[in-house]
């Protein structure tokens, strides 16, 4: 993580985004939701890549309706699609439509892991 601080901020910024719809996603544990509505055509899903990127994370590439994965210390994410079973548990979480991206709002999805200060 590149920063403490930025992580903590972002935390207390998202304080009024969250309401825990997950405990569980893809068999993992989901420690910390962010919800980014819908204000217009891919506006959430940016938001929500902007995010993460202040946090230090590589994220995926879009396909379609599917979940883009993202982690830290990683030089490329692939699509969906392309990311095998191994690898799908070695993300940090995920970005999910709700319930698409283009006109929809989305949801960051932490992981449990360790280096997350929550």
């Amino acid at each position: 993580m590149k920063n403490l601080n930025t992580f903590l901020n972002f935390l207390n910024e998202s304080e009024g985004n969250t309401e825990n719809k997950y405990d569980t996603y893809l068999d993992r544990q989901v420690t910390h939701e962010v919800a980014f509505p819908p204000e217009g055509t891919f506006d959430a899903i940016e938001k929500a890549k902007d995010y993460l990127r202040e946090l230090g994370y590589k994220i995926g590439s879009m396909a379609g309706g599917d979940p883009i994965g993202f982690a830290q210390g990683v030089d490329y994410i692939a699509k969906w699609y392309n990311i095998d079973r191994e690898d799908r548990a070695r993300l940090d979480g995920v970005i999910i439509p709700e319930p698409d991206f283009r006109d929809g709002g989305c949801r960051i999805l932490f992981f449990n892991v360790k280096h997350l200060p929550i």
